[in-house]
């Protein structure tokens, strides 16, 4: 029977004594780094062209950029951020799987997401735009709530 082999550091400022599960977190970092977590719009081939459009504008067409998804991640990355941080520790203490750990940041990414899309106000709609509308809301981007409700997340292999 092999003794379980105990690392003990010491430094001016710190003491780190390992006693075997620094190998058990690098292998769940390798697990956790074979799937990606992709948040985005998914429909239709038509549905995901509007979805670009909007994102990044089409100047020929005189439609602005209004991005909601980069914009969106860029604005709630550091609460996306805590959500992983306070969700590892489950995975590490082995209270929770590491595919649970990814639909949890993937929700929680696609939420701050959506909860930018709606706060989208500037640029500001045309007044032609307005009236063309099939809904009454002058707020960019809402019309049928297709594309809003189109943004979802999934959890992938990485390719």
């Amino acid at each position: 029977m092999s003794k379980k082999r105990k690392r003990v550091l010491k430094g001016a400022n710190y003491f780190i004594e390992d006693d075997g599960g620094i190998p058990a977190i690098f292998d769940i970092i390798k697990e956790i780094r074979k799937d990606e977590i992709i948040v985005g719009v998914f429909g239709s081939d038509e549905l995901v062209k509007k979805a670009a459009i909007h994102e990044y504008g089409a100047v020929k067409a005189g439609i602005p950029e209004r991005s909601f998804l980069r914009a969106g991640l860029k604005k709630y990355k550091s609460t996306i951020s805590k959500t992983m941080q306070n969700e590892i520790t489950g995975v590490i203490e082995g209270d929770k799987n590491v595919r649970d750990f990814m639909e949890i940041v993937g929700q929680a990414a696609m939420d701050k997401v959506l909860e930018y899309f709606d706060k989208i106000k500037d640029p500001p709609l045309l007044p032609v735009t307005i009236s063309r509308k099939k809904g009454s809301s002058a707020k960019p981007l809402i019309d049928t709530k297709e594309l809003h409700d189109a943004i979802r997340y999934e959890v992938n292999p990485k390719k």
